[in-house]
């Protein structure tokens, strides 16, 4: 298998979002634009019980933060498509979806033209060589996990490279921007090729319990390939993701859902022909169909749950 067989290139994935949003009775959320000025769009689906109600909630999936994985985009595209088909009917009723199918439009599109052939750096990162999703504020963290590459670099060189500052690249400045207007209850930021559950960094053993509960229910909807947890709550560290953000800064239950797992990867190419190939399924439709429930099952848990606490200031710098 060659290029991105497969899988839809930039301009069938934004027609099918229009699609999509039509299909649901929703509308077209105008996220931001790129370094390169891709606009990044997403859709608002609204709630079915009373959607103009003063105290609606509201809960995100999103997805494609880094450019070559793919995967995650045709799970959140999922996510719509069974709002539009009621099949996510519990979800709809509780409260209203933003979906985000490709934040990092650029790494997309960079990814479509190398046909998935490129090194991490030059695939993962905006177009001014910046890993989104490091680019978000945190808190100086000391302790073992630091010393670990991928919790973000000062390397222009390295793939997880931080960038200058703090939402100093416009992708991640929009998505801060958005959750900070929409104060989402829950999160789910997708991504690949782990195949695992990973929340955010937390402090206390009372959000710890609360994500662990949360990462079992995902799992159990899970069709045929269940994820494990990912989480060393002493030797975790701050690392600039979206979802410490969410959870220290807003309050939002969020977690990082890696799809397509490690084994599953190694099984297909044990030696991959492109990064691509390494980072997403040859059918895409094995891996979108064990991994959509999850995503609705993570989120109708958190509504239940308290609002999350903000027990970390994060830092601007």
């Amino acid at each position: 298998m060659s290029g991105t067989e497969g899988y839809p290139g930039e301009e069938r994935r934004e027609r099918e979002l229009d699609d999509l949003v039509q299909a649901c009775g929703g509308q077209i959320v105008d996220v931001g634009t790129s370094v390169e000025g891709r606009p990044i769009r997403g859709a608002r689906v609204p709630r079915s019980a009373s959607p103009s109600a003063p105290d609606v909630r509201r809960v995100l999936v999103n997805a494609n933060i880094h450019g070559p994985e793919w995967i995650g985009s045709r799970v959140a595209m999922s996510v719509l498509r069974a709002l539009a088909e009621n099949r996510a009917a519990a979800l709809r009723a509780a409260a209203e979806v933003v979906v985000v199918p490709c934040i990092n439009v650029d790494g997309y599109a960079r990814t479509e033209r190398s046909n998935g052939v490129g090194t991490l750096k030059e695939l993962r990162c905006n177009a001014h060589g910046v890993d989104l999703n490091r680019n978000f504020p945190k808190p100086a963290d000391g302790g073992i996990g630091a010393r670990f590459a991928m919790s973000g670099s000062t390397d222009p060189r390295r793939a997880t490279y931080r960038g200058p500052a703090a939402l100093s690249e416009p992708e991640a400045a929009a998505m801060a921007s958005l959750c900070e207007r929409e104060q989402f209850a829950a999160c789910v930021s997708l991504h690949s090729f782990m195949g695992t559950f990973i929340p955010p960094c937390v402090r206390t053993h009372a959000d710890a319990k609360s994500y662990a509960q949360l990462a079992r229910t995902a799992r159990r909807a899970q069709l045929r390939t269940r994820y494990p947890r990912f989480a060393f709550r002493f030797l975790d560290v701050f690392t600039g993701e979206l979802e410490d953000h969410l959870h220290h800064h807003r309050g939002c239950w969020s977690i990082t859902m890696e799809c397509f797992s490690l084994a599953q990867t190694l099984r297909q190419h044990l030696r991959a022909p492109s990064l691509f190939w390494r980072f997403n399924p040859r059918d895409p439709r094995v891996v979108v169909e064990n991994d959509t429930p999850a995503v609705i099952a993570f989120l109708l848990a958190a509504l239940e749950h308290p609002r999350a606490p903000t027990v970390v200031k994060m830092d601007a710098s």
